[in-house]
């Protein structure tokens, strides 16, 4: 099995660079870390947890927006496991 580091490899920088964050999303290094994400919170969304309620969270959300720092976009410290309805919620408040 191979294993990842979070050092954000030049292409993958150039992906968002250039808007094509589909790249970025696609590529094996932010399929690993983002299964390690949804692994770390048991598939649940944190922010319904939060609330206090539960929820199955199928998406690692960028807590610091990908644009907004690319460099933090492999760190598992920077994912957060999320259900669509948070994912829609936190996304207008970026």
């Amino acid at each position: 099995m191979k294993t990842y580091t979070d050092k954000m490899p030049n292409r993958l920088l150039r992906y968002i660079r250039e808007g094509k964050d589909i790249n970025f999303y696609l590529s094996p290094e932010f399929r690993y870390w983002r299964a390690r994400a949804l692994e770390r919170d048991n598939n649940e969304c944190q922010v319904c947890k939060e609330e206090g309620k539960q929820s199955h969270g199928d998406i690692a959300h960028h807590i610091v927006h990908l644009k907004a720092n690319p460099r933090l976009g492999l760190r598992l410290n920077n994912l957060l496991t999320v259900c669509h309805r948070s994912e829609e919620h936190t996304s207008e408040l970026q």
